[in-house]
Order: C-alpha cells, then sequence, then structure tokens
C-alpha cells in the first residue's frame, strides 16, 4: 500500500520570520506538507530568547521535532544573523536521517552547503516543489503570497 500522508517539514529561520511559517501552517498544513515545527505558534515568539526556561523547553521541543521530521525548510537572508537555525541544521545533520535540508535565500551557507544532504533553492516556491514533487500547483491551489520569499 502506497503511504499518502504528506511529507512532514520543521520550518526553520530567525525568529522574526514566524509570521511566515505560521502563515505556511494555515494554508499548506497539513494537506500539502505536514509542518511539525512550533517555534513559530507561540505568542511569545517575539521574546522566547529572554527566558532561560522557556528557551530550555523549547529547544527540547525543537530537537523532537527535527529528529521526527523527513526535511528541514530553511530561510535566511545576507543580513540575517543565523544562531538558532544553524543549531537546527547542526542536529538535522547530526541526525543522518534526512532525504534533504533544503536552503532557501541570499545568506552564507558556507562550504557544507556541497554536502550531499543539503540542497539550495533559489525560492521557497522552488524549495516546496523539490520537496513534495508536485510542480508549480502542487496538489490543490496555494494562495500566492505564501510562496513570495520574504525579504
Amino acid at each position: 500500500m502506497i503511504d499518502e500522508r504528506p511529507t512532514t517539514v520543521y520550518c526553520a529561520s530567525k525568529l522574526n520570520r514566524h509570521s511566515l511559517w505560521r502563515d505556511w501552517k494555515r494554508e499548506l498544513s497539513p494537506s500539502v506538507i505536514r509542518i511539525v515545527s512550533t517555534w513559530h505558534d507561540d505568542p511569545d515568539v517575539e521574546t522566547l530568547e529572554l527566558d532561560a526556561k522557556q528557551c530550555m523547553f523549547g529547544w527540547q521541543a525543537n530537537r523532537r521535532q527535527i529528529l521526527s521530521a523527513e526535511h528541514l525548510l530553511v530561510f535566511g537572508t545576507a543580513d540575517d544573523k543565523l544562531q538558532g537555525t544553524l543549531v537546527e541544521i547542526g542536529m538535522a545533520l547530526a541526525s543522518d536521517k534526512y532525504p534533504k535540508i533544503h536552503l532557501v535565500g541570499s545568506f552564507d551557507w558556507g562550504s557544507w552547503r556541497f554536502l550531499d544532504d543539503v540542497a539550495i533553492y533559489a525560492t521557497l516556491h522552488n524549495a516546496l516543489t523539490a520537496i513534495t514533487g508536485a510542480p508549480h500547483g502542487l496538489h490543490r491551489p496555494i494562495k500566492e503570497h505564501l510562496l513570495n520569499d520574504p525579504t
């Protein structure tokens, strides 16, 4: 029997991009992809880095979610100072279970981007197409604003 469940995706970026992933989760999950990351759903996401106990529980959840996902989708711009996002990528690489780590944006990803498990895409739309294996329209119509890269 063919497994027709949507593929699972952990979304990573700077905390200030939480609304991008919330929109994706609302519109695409679970019918197109199933977004398993939850950090972007926290109403206090903008202040997460200020509370040590909250950070500890948050990172424990992030690690569980990363290890449960089939794909890691990462967005970063040249101006971003990615700290936690790079830790999330490291967790994914160390797990040795991802078919691909999908990088999008103008961030200087470094030499590790040449690993076989890593793919770089010009747009979020291209990354989503690679993740789902469905070109352009995917499984159902998607609001165009969800596929525009936030810069």
